[in-house]
């Protein structure tokens, strides 16, 4: 699989995962300051665009 041949050990994996929430961290905060929402209005959006199909692009 292409993810076993990017991630050789599970030290890279869990590094990679711990990464990724980083920034997802951050680009949510920048998004909740940038059109001045709630964390709750951000998460009922993201919802909206999972049970609607959202394009994920």
């Amino acid at each position: 699989m292409e993810a076993d041949k990017k991630f050789k050990s599970p030290k890279s994996f869990i590094k990679n995962i711990n990464y990724k929430r980083k920034l997802e961290k951050k680009y949510k905060n920048n998004i909740l300051k940038r059109f001045k929402i709630t964390k709750k209005s951000l998460d009922e959006i993201s919802l909206e665009g999972v049970v609607q199909k959202w394009p994920m692009d």
